[in-house]
């Protein structure tokens, strides 16, 4: 019986009388990018979910922050993440698998972007409600049709989601140049994304009212046969956070979350009861 040494030895002179002097040939190094636009201040909760989120396993990592230093201009952030997504590929001669969009705003569980990648469809997003009182889901069927009943612990098709809380691959950004006649926005960048704008729909006569600049993202990735997923499990769902005030939304399921309290959302209509632990 051969030693160790000669084993190896033979093996590599059978590999190079069969033409195989490389081995197994490595993949291309592929990347997950999470996308923060911001205006420059965070929370110390926000910040230790960045510390503490997982990627999934053997893929490579990169943060893209933005800061808007005019305010208001979140579309335009955006469209300059992306535009910075695309330099980063071609700079350092690599692949870019996704985006992970995680607003400034946004508190996410560690497993967030795994829960996500896990669907592998093009667009895969988690839930965050609104900053107010009455808070409602930001999910959407469509421009102007308010917002969707919140389903925990589903997973379903919508027009439109939390952008703030989602993932979306690479490819998505590229179809959309090939594809579609997408005008640059005032610094040059694609503009994926556009401040929202209101007035009459000249077809329906229905008033619009704007939305938020992702809206124009929505509608273009329906155009193109996307059908993005949200996820609504406890993974995936996001609290939206009100620095100014030190308060998350929904009020009351935050409040017990604080508490470290089961997070409980109660029956309504044909939805049942939900608890979170």
């Amino acid at each position: 019986m051969p030693t160790l040494e000669e084993a190896i030895k033979q093996e590599a002179e059978r590999n190079r009388a069969n033409g195989r002097t490389e081995g197994i040939r490595q993949a291309q190094k592929q990347i997950i990018a999470v996308c923060t636009p911001t205006l420059g201040a965070v929370s110390m909760w926000w910040h230790t979910c960045m510390v503490d989120l997982l990627w999934p396993t053997n893929m490579s990592k990169s943060f893209l922050p933005a800061r808007d230093l005019k305010g208001n201009e979140i579309g335009q952030m955006r469209n300059r993440l992306v535009h910075s997504a695309f330099l980063f590929e071609k700079h350092n001669d690599v692949k870019i698998h996704s985006l992970m969009w995680i607003d400034d705003d946004v508190l996410v569980h560690r497993f967030a972007m795994l829960q996500l990648a896990r669907h592998d469809v093009d667009i895969a997003a988690g839930v965050y409600f609104t900053k107010c009182d009455v808070a409602e889901p930001l999910i959407f069927e469509g421009g102007s049709s308010g917002c969707a009943n919140f389903k925990p612990d589903t997973v379903e098709e919508h027009w439109g989601y939390a952008q703030g809380l989602s993932l979306v691959k690479m490819d998505v950004y590229r179809r959309m140049e090939e594809e579609l006649e997408l005008p640059k926005d005032e610094y040059g960048a694609t503009q994926f994304y556009k401040s929202p704008e209101f007035g009459v729909d000249q077809k329906t006569g229905a008033l619009i009212l704007g939305g938020t600049e992702d809206f124009i993202f929505f509608d273009n990735a329906s155009k193109m046969g996307i059908r993005p997923i949200v996820d609504s499990t406890k993974f995936a769902f996001g609290w939206h956070f009100d620095l100014a005030h030190q308060q998350g939304y929904p009020r009351q399921q935050w409040d017990q979350w604080v508490r470290r309290e089961p997070v409980v959302w109660p029956a309504r209509g044909d939805i049942q009861e939900v608890v979170w632990d």
